[in-house]
């Protein structure tokens, strides 16, 4: 976001004021927008927006995309899912890509160094020497949705470490839809109460193979 560190309280009439702002560009890649408003005690006009743009340059770009997310078991998600880490051009140095680690001990994630032109396969775009392909794989994970996380450092000196989200979807075998069900009975209905579940079996199993 954008903070304003100081700015002058008393302006005298026909005088200039100063501001000074300050944006956190954490987790922030590419150009921002923000907004500062200003409020005086001038009757004859409203609060006063400053408009702040910026350009945030890391030192590497993730490609596809700065976030993974695997749905075990779904259709049209990979497991295992892939990106490719490239140096952006406007930084000096050589990416020296290192120290990979993930947040979870299901969470597993290997890389390799592009060393010739690669086409653009698996969803991923095509890859040039000096790019890195990274893999990660969830593998015994629980069921649930799971937000973890894989780092690695770069040898670049504005983005030493680089964090990338990876979001981990494990469906259940079956759903049951409610997940609760709540009968009452009428006290003057011989019948009692009853009730339906919808048992939802995941999609990529086949109904010969599954009992219930």
């Amino acid at each position: 976001g954008c903070t304003v560190a100081s700015f002058d309280e008393v302006v005298p009439p026909g005088k200039a004021g100063n501001i000074k702002a300050s944006i956190h560009t954490a987790n922030y890649k590419g150009a921002i927008g923000k907004a500062i408003t200003v409020t005086h005690d001038d009757s004859t006009q409203g609060p006063i927006v400053l408009g702040v743009t910026a350009k945030i340059v890391g030192s590497v770009d993730v490609l596809p995309s700065p976030a993974l997310q695997l749905a075990r078991h779904r259709r049209g998600f990979e497991n295992p899912a892939k990106l490719i880490v490239r140096k952006d051009p406007t930084e000096q140095g050589t990416l020296a890509f290192d120290g990979l680690v993930t947040s979870a001990p299901w969470l597993k994630a290997t890389s390799r160094r592009v060393t010739a032109d690669e086409p653009a396969v698996e969803g991923l775009p095509a890859a040039v020497p000096g790019d890195v392909v990274v893999t990660v794989q969830a593998g015994a994970a629980p069921v649930g949705t799971h937000v973890e996380n894989v780092k690695f450092k770069t040898g670049l000196s504005r983005e030493p470490q680089v964090t990338v989200p990876v979001t981990v979807n494990v469906q259940p075998i079956v759903t049951l839809q409610p997940s609760d069900l709540i009968l009452n009975p009428a006290t003057d209905s011989p019948e009692g109460a009853s009730g339906h579940v919808l048992a939802a079996m995941r999609e990529d199993l086949d109904p010969k193979t599954l009992t219930v």
